[in-house]
């Protein structure tokens, strides 16, 4: 499962300068595997694989 944390940034440079920007950082690091999806054939789980 996706988990984010929603962090603050004051922008220092660009036409933007001074203002707060916010944005999605992941709380850890995230790890997908598509096994068999990368073979090239008919996977009968693909769509399965990758909502895994």
């Amino acid at each position: 499962m996706l988990e984010h944390e929603i962090k603050n940034k004051v922008l220092t440079i660009g036409n933007r300068k001074g203002q707060t920007v916010y944005y999605a950082y992941p709380k850890s690091q995230q790890y997908f595997t598509a096994s068999g999806s990368m073979s090239g054939g008919n996977d009968d789980n693909y769509e399965e694989t990758l909502l895994v």
